[in-house]
């Protein structure tokens, strides 16, 4: 029997105007090294404490158009 060795990511996401294309940097690298597991986390340093409303809704809106299609 053959093991093989997986690769996992965390990674954290910071909303913002260029989450677009830093999650399409993302997908490239992932794919460029066998990375086949992402997981993504919001960057709470950003935030003091719990998210409210507005950041919740804005840290969604950035992985479901975002780093989700990695």
């Amino acid at each position: 029997m053959t093991i093989r060795p997986r690769c996992a990511l965390r990674f954290q996401v910071l909303p913002g105007p260029n989450v677009q294309e830093e999650s399409a940097e993302l997908a490239r690298f992932c794919g460029r090294r066998g990375v086949e597991e992402v997981v993504l986390f919001v960057a709470e340093e950003f935030f003091s404490g719990h998210l409210g409303r507005v950041e919740e809704d804005a840290w969604h809106e950035a992985i479901t158009g975002g780093p989700a299609r990695v």
